[in-house]
């Protein structure tokens, strides 16, 4: 395992494990990297976190390491844990091996030391249940006392024992998640455990606001497309809506957006500012809108607020939903459409409706034109404003918006470059609404 850190992980992650592992020698203690690094290291892929465990004292491991590494330290007495925030600002949580008491129900856990087995028993996977040794004599000997490795190599996900999902049901969403992420299949007792979870009503018992995390988390992988897939099949989609079906199409669409997201979307909002960096929907949104499609914009707000998302979430998603298919369609006319046409069919909506377009759109040329406005469209302001029309002697009323919009749509087309070009458009529709109810023309005082 030495051999496969030095290759997969960076050379200063390398050196600062070796250095954990160095200062646990110093004080007597057998040191472990858990988690996440260690299951990723197995599967073969690179990974960034440093969960650190020791078999003695953490918080004397934290503050050793603190004061070599010139980090910042936090402690928390009561879990025997404690973080190092590095001068990069990266994190490194550190933990003493530990096991819990539950002295009746509902008491919170009484916390004592214990072996690195015995936290390694505490986790919810045989693949989350490895741990790589960091002590300079034992550099990258893995222990996997629940055989993880094993497991890996079989390409499934296990449980560790009968219960665990009864014991934490989020279980079955993270057991959902990990097999989609990393393509595994439920070994088949965790998969009738996890089925009874679900049919049995525990999962049901989880408080909204934790399956709405799971349910986002489940959203937020890089490529969620399979882990929709086994949501489906284990029956959560009906934590969203009851109505909601994976189909071929919906699975095309989320592969689609995960392809926008890691390829095209970083290119199309280089150069935003801050606020408008604001303004993009998370990718986990867009998949959400996706999926919610099939159910039609009033359906799709209703589960949004099933699963009590905020406004702003809610905001991105029905609006795609409402409108991304429907503008994607008028984007594939074969017709030559005006730029200004391509502009007034997003302008106004949130973000998440063109990309979603862009996801569904029909042709090359649809796509084209939904980049054009995602791209650069979307960002093009008339260089004339209400003050420009005033200064002429009108009086603001409704055809204002009329006349403005036509002067940023000739702008758009390329028939008005100049400020005063899209002045004499503006006031040509100005103009043509002299001496009605809605503009009572050019103001005669003075």
């Amino acid at each position: 395992m030495a051999q496969r850190m030095e290759r997969l992980l960076p050379t200063d992650t390398v050196t600062l494990l070796r250095h954990i592992g160095e200062a646990g020698d110093a004080l007597d203690c057998p040191t472990y990297v858990v988690g996440g690094l260690a299951r990723d290291l197995l599967l073969g892929r690179p990974s960034s976190d440093i969960d650190v465990m020791v078999e003695g004292d953490a918080q004397a491991l934290g503050r050793r390491l603190a004061e070599e590494l010139e980090a910042e330290l936090e402690c928390d007495d009561r879990f025997l844990t404690c973080k190092l925030i590095l001068k990069s600002r990266r994190p490194i949580d550190v933990a003493t091996a530990r096991s819990e008491i539950y002295e009746h129900p509902g008491a919170l856990p009484k916390v004592q030391r214990a072996t690195a087995t015995d936290e390694l028993g505490r986790r919810d996977f045989s693949i989350n249940a490895l741990a790589i040794r960091l002590n300079a004599r034992h550099f990258g000997k893995v222990l996997d006392p629940f055989g993880g490795s094993d497991d890996i190599r079989a390409g499934v996900l296990r449980v560790l024992h009968e219960n665990s999902f009864a014991d934490d049901p989020t279980r079955v969403f993270r057991a959902i998640r990990f097999a989609g992420r990393y393509r595994l299949s439920l070994e088949e007792r965790t998969h009738q455990w996890a089925l009874a979870a679900i049919a049995s009503g525990a999962v049901d018992g989880i408080s909204v606001e934790r399956r709405r995390q799971e349910i986002i988390a489940i959203l937020s992988e890089p490529r969620p497309a399979g882990c929709l897939a086994l949501l489906a099949e284990y029956g959560g989609l009906r934590f969203i809506d009851a109505a909601l079906r994976v189909t071929p199409e919906v699975e095309r669409v989320v592969e689609r957006i995960a392809e926008l997201v890691s390829q095209e979307l970083p290119g199309l909002r280089a150069g935003e500012a801050a606020d408008d960096e604001e303004s993009w929907p998370e990718s986990w949104m867009l998949y959400a809108a996706a999926l919610m499609e099939q159910l039609g914009d009033e359906r799709a707000a209703l589960a949004c607020r099933r699963l009590r998302l905020t406004a702003a979430a809610t905001k991105q998603i029905v609006a795609a939903v409402e409108h991304s298919r429907r503008s994607a369609t008028a984007m594939a006319e074969p017709d030559e459409v005006p730029a200004s046409r391509i502009y007034q069919a997003f302008v106004g909506m949130p973000l998440s409706a063109p990309i979603l377009a862009l996801a569904l759109a029909p042709s090359p040329q649809a796509r084209s034109r939904i980049r054009g406005y995602l791209g650069t469209l979307r960002r093009v302001t008339a260089d004339i404003t209400g003050d420009d029309l005033l200064a002429e002697g009108y009086s603001s009323g409704p055809a204002f918006a009329e006349a403005l919009r036509a002067g940023l749509g000739a702008k758009l087309d390329g028939r008005a470059d100049t400020r005063e070009e899209q002045l004499r458009v503006a006031l040509t529709v100005l103009q043509q609404h002299a001496g009605t109810d809605a503009l009572g023309g050019p103001n005669q005082e003075g």
